[in-house]
């Protein structure tokens, strides 16, 4: 049995409504064919079907134009054209007569035109109501209408036709127009999250809406997929038609066509019930388009084999049964990627005016065919070559359909990839100007072009500045692009500014390019502290004094009282490092202010010694000190790199420092670095640890495209990570049902509980993506989840529609239920199979996360059990010791702040 329709409170409105409409819309049309085709063939020679079919496309193209759907659609207009036709079927009903031949005609080309109409702007229209992830939820109940239309449309055509005339069914289709304009107009509303409608300010011509088709690859090819199938589908109904009036009597035509379309609109429905919705939800919409050219193509066969009007009627059956069904939602999907404003424009030129078109060339075909006295099997031959190019239509339009959402969701966002464009002449000369302003634009300009590697179009003479900050940060830049032509303006400030730190920056620089020991003893007893310091430590590095000078020297450095003389004493050290400074690094590196100690980490980079990675790591829980550490430790290459590896397994570190570790290994890039964190990934047990170690794989796959990751790892993590996603999951619920079931529980521990559960399944998500990514590189999986998770509806539905593409079928349910907004009981079912022995009460769930290995979740749990008087026995007293996993998320906080009774127990 087919699952019913997931239709939601929030859709039914539209759902009804959209039903009704194409349900009155087909209805009338299927009674408008069958009289327009009983009087055409009954009157007129089947020979001259094919003008018709040319007159068609020309009025439609005509009528309509690409503007059609270049205004907006509307649901007043819809029903406002229904009860127009409703007028001109009744008029068409007036001129049915006999002596009239020229009104069958106009009769047999307004049913075309209002086909092609009135389907187009109706599906524009559903175009704004659902995003693609409803479309293929809903469109499959929703185009039953058409199917169950039809199907009483030929029913109705049957009991009339075997009673009246069948000018008379003209007035049965107008009547069903009329009723059926009320539905779009009062039942149909956008939703309230829609975005506004913003109609073009000018109507776009054909040329416009033609050069919009072919430059757009997608479009193009789909454009390409309708011409296609109009041409195939236009020679299967010449062929059935011409078919029919050589076989069957001419007063027997009504009856006939009324039967038939009965039988094969039932058939429509049946296959619009049985296989258009589980076809959707299993196969897609790149398979489902395959189904109606395989069919097309049996009925070929059937036509060579059996022949006659049986043959005809398979081949008009393969057509029928899934045409308005399975083929037309499928079809209407392709739409949905296309942004809304090229939508409009781009669908109706493709259904209008290239669909009349390849109408019109099939029309001429066939002329030119019966003209040279081509047998009816010939036309079947050449609907089998079409029916063939089709299927390879169908097929290469899938990457197309992929990118387009890929597209879509890129626009959405900010490319951070991209390496900023190199300094122009005019950004030059904005930047040179920029030094003659503020301090800090001057830094800031110093800056950019340091960072450009122009460091040589600063001028020596800014050292002259008034403002300390930008002589001190101009001497660094010197300092470390190698310039030499500051070194005089280095001296002067060395031997007349009245500043300490000018003069002592001034030294370090001049040492860094040009050393002169000679120089530097001359301020070992300098009037200024800081300077004198300076001087000695940049002796020291100069490796020219005896033992006992180096002994003196290194006391006067570990005699520097203030901040400025140990920052000092660590630049010079940084400068020529050796190993005799290890103690002095590491004792400053000790010291409480920040500034020393982002020296020191400067220091401990430039010494070549083991001694300096601990501390260096323990830096990494610093955020201050952060960005020095890694620098540092990227200096010392593979032995920090092996050190690291140690640091990262070894759980008696603080979480606080272990969480920054992944990331500071992504920095040393290459295998080992990749292979470092994979194996890591296998065995970390704590949460956000394996976070940060998929953002450091992630950002070592991407900036190198050869390095490898061992998917067996990746995909047990995903099973991990995706069983404990769907554990959350159900403790949501359980949570939330539990409130439901007893308003008391409605306490601050409960709100407590429920907010750190959705937040640890926001992280597990997160997650779940990351890894996605890892095992799908070619996919953007970053950008996929913030649209999943997005409020844009639009956004997620394309997101959901990739996904439905590129994950594997195993994992591909589960993944879509995590960020879906189905229930919860939805969303649990499709992660069923990863869900182990789980609590189902909620207070089995509670006493269960009181004994559970998150520390955060554990006090949080208990301390509720006891606001709900489950638990007699005191939580552990302080000093409390949470386990290690618990320091990042303040588990021992918790714990202790919660230790005590709740208030109203007290």
């Amino acid at each position: 049995m087919t699952a019913l329709p997931d239709i939601r409170a929030s859709e039914r409105r539209n759902v009804i409504g959209a039903f009704l409409t194409l349900f009155g819309v087909l209805a009338a049309h299927v009674v408008t064919e069958t009289a327009r085709d009983a009087l055409f063939l009954s009157r007129l020679p089947a020979q001259q079907l094919p003008w018709v079919y040319l007159a068609i496309a020309v009025i439609a193209a005509l009528v309509a134009r690409p503007r059609a759907g270049a205004r907006e659609v509307g649901q007043g207009a819809l029903g406002s054209w229904l009860l127009a036709s409703s007028a001109i079927t009744v008029g068409f009903w007036l001129l049915a007569a006999p002596d009239r031949p020229w009104a069958l005609y106009l009769l047999y080309a307004w049913s075309g035109v209002f086909g092609t109409l009135t389907l187009t702007w109706f599906w524009l229209l559903l175009g704004e109501l659902f995003t693609v992830t409803e479309a293929k939820r809903l469109y499959g109940a929703i185009g039953a209408g058409a199917v169950v239309g039809a199907v009483a449309g030929a029913g109705l055509a049957s009991l009339l036709a075997r009673a009246f005339p069948a000018e008379h069914l003209l007035l049965a289709s107008a009547s069903l127009l009329a009723v059926t304009a009320a539905a779009p107009a009062l039942i149909l509303r956008r939703p309230t999250d829609a975005p506004p409608r913003r109609p073009p300010a000018t109507v776009p011509e054909v040329r416009l809406c033609a050069r919009t088709v072919i430059r757009t690859r997608y479009i193009r090819r789909l454009a390409g997929l309708v011409i296609i199938s109009t041409l195939t589908l236009s020679i299967v109904d010449y062929v059935f038609k011409v078919t029919v009036a050589a076989e069957v009597p001419p007063d027997e035509l009504g009856a006939w066509f009324a039967t038939f379309y009965l039988a094969l609109n039932a058939l429509a429905l049946v296959a619009q019930v049985l296989v258009t919705g589980a076809v959707m939800r299993h196969l897609g919409v790149h398979r489902a388009l395959l189904f109606l050219p395989l069919l097309l193509l049996g009925g070929a066969a059937a036509v060579f084999i059996v022949g006659g009007l049986v043959g005809a009627l398979i081949l008009k059956g393969a057509d029928g049964s899934l045409r308005h069904s399975l083929h037309r939602t499928s079809t209407e999907l392709l739409f949905l990627p296309i942004p809304e404003r090229l939508r409009r424009h781009s669908k109706a030129f493709i259904d209008v005016l290239l669909q009349r078109s390849a109408q019109a060339v099939a029309s001429l075909a066939i002329l030119l065919a019966v003209a040279a006295g081509a047998s009816t099997t010939a036309l079947v031959a050449v609907t089998a070559a079409l029916a063939g190019i089709w299927l390879v239509a169908a097929v290469s339009l899938r990457p197309h359909y992929l990118e387009m959402f890929r597209v879509s969701l890129r626009q959405g966002s900010i490319d951070t990839s991209r390496e900023l464009p190199e300094l122009d002449i005019s950004s030059l000369e904005a930047l040179m100007r920029a030094l003659n302003h503020d301090d800090a634009e001057v830094i800031a300009a110093m800056e950019i072009l340091a960072r450009e590697g122009r460091t040589d179009l600063i001028p020596a003479l800014i050292l002259h500045h008034p403002a300390e900050e930008v002589v001190l940060r101009a001497l660094d830049l010197f300092a470390k692009a190698g310039r030499g032509d500051f070194v005089p303006v280095a001296d002067r400030l060395l031997a007349s500014d009245p500043r300490p730190r000018i003069r002592a920056a001034a030294m370090r620089a001049r040492h860094a390019v040009a050393p002169d020991p000679t120089r530097l003893r001359a301020y070992t007893d300098d009037r200024d502290a800081l300077v004198r310091t300076t001087a000695c430590a940049s002796l020291l590095s100069t490796a020219t004094l005896d033992g006992a000078e180096a002994r003196m020297a290194l006391d006067a450095c570990r005699r520097g009282a203030t901040v400025d003389e140990h920052v000092a004493v660590l630049s010079a050290i940084a400068l020529q490092p050796l190993r005799a400074f290890e103690a002095v690094v590491l004792d400053l590196g000790a010291h409480p202010e920040r500034a020393v100690q982002l020296a020191a980490a400067d220091a401990m980079g430039a010494v070549d010694s083991p001694t300096m990675l601990p501390a260096l790591v323990a830096m990494l829980g610093e955020r201050a000190l952060r960005l020095r550490a890694r620098d540092a430790l990227l200096r010392h290459g593979d032995d920090a790199l092996a050190h690291l590896r140690a640091a990262l397994a070894d759980l008696t570190l603080p979480d606080a420092v272990r969480v920054h570790i992944p990331r500071t290994i992504s920095r040393f890039g290459g295998q080992a670095a990749v292979d470092i964190l994979t194996a890591r990934l296998r065995d970390e047990p704590t949460e956000i640890v394996r976070f940060k170690i998929l953002r450091g794989l992630g950002r070592l796959v991407t900036d190198g495209a050869q390095l490898s990751v061992d998917r067996a790892t990746l995909r047990a993590a995903l099973d991990r990570d995706l069983a404990a996603a769907f554990t959350l999951l159900h403790q949501q619920r359980v949570l939330a049902d539990g409130l439901a079931e007893d308003p008391a529980r409605a306490t601050s521990g409960h709100e407590l509980l429920s907010t750190l559960v959705r937040d640890k399944l926001v992280h597990a998500t997160e997650r779940v993506f990351r890894l996605f990514g890892l095992l799908h590189r070619s996919e953007d999986f970053q950008t996929l989840y913030r649209s999943a998770i997005g409020a844009s509806r639009a956004r997620r539905a394309n997101a959901f529609e990739l996904l439905e593409h590129v994950v594997d079928a195993d994992v591909r349910e589960p993944l879509l239920a995590l960020v879906s907004d189905a229930p919860l009981d939805v969303r649990l079912a499709a992660g069923g199979p990863l869900l182990g022995a789980v609590p189902e009460g909620y207070e089995a769930l509670l006493a269960s996360l009181a004994a559970g290995s998150s520390a955060t979740l554990a006090a949080l749990a208990a301390y509720h059990r006891r606001e709900l008087g489950l638990a007699a026995a005191p939580l552990a007293p302080a000093p409390w010791r949470a386990p290690r996993t618990a320091a990042r998320d303040g588990g021992g906080v918790l714990a202790s702040l919660l230790g005590q009774e709740p208030a109203h127990v007290r």
